[in-house]
């Protein structure tokens, strides 16, 4: 399931709802591509999708990508917003401010850890 709740095959109608994508990071070698990005749906949510794709998933995971997603419900946003001083519907000073703390490559395992420490509630999904 992405951001939307949409099955994994629904890529394209799931972008139509996409407001604003940031590239947390990116990555292309030979071996490996990894590329996260985070966005807000129009319901509202933060969204966190990434992407590994390469001969090294290949080698890790036994196929040649690998998915990975957040998904942070609109209520718990509000207390991702307070935990960075900022306005709750401020949506682009919050990317903005997520992008400065955890724009890497350890992006993924940072937000996770730093929302569970401040207790923001949040769904996972991998695939």
């Amino acid at each position: 399931m992405g951001c939307e709740g949409t099955a994994q095959g629904d890529w394209k109608n799931q972008n139509l709802y996409i407001m604003k994508k940031i590239t947390l990071f990116h990555l292309k070698t030979s071996v490996v591509e990894t590329t996260h990005e985070i966005y807000f749906s129009a319901q509202g949510h933060l969204c966190f999708e990434g992407y590994d794709t390469g001969k090294i998933v290949e080698e890790y995971k036994g196929d040649s990508d690998y998915e990975y997603f957040y998904t942070v419900k609109k209520e718990e946003v509000k207390k991702l917003s307070q935990v960075f001083n900022l306005p709750q519907d401020d949506q682009s000073r919050l990317l903005e401010a997520i992008w400065l703390r955890f724009g890497n490559h350890q992006a993924y395992s940072q937000l996770g850890e730093f929302m569970r420490v401040h207790d923001i509630k949040f769904d996972s999904f991998t695939w």
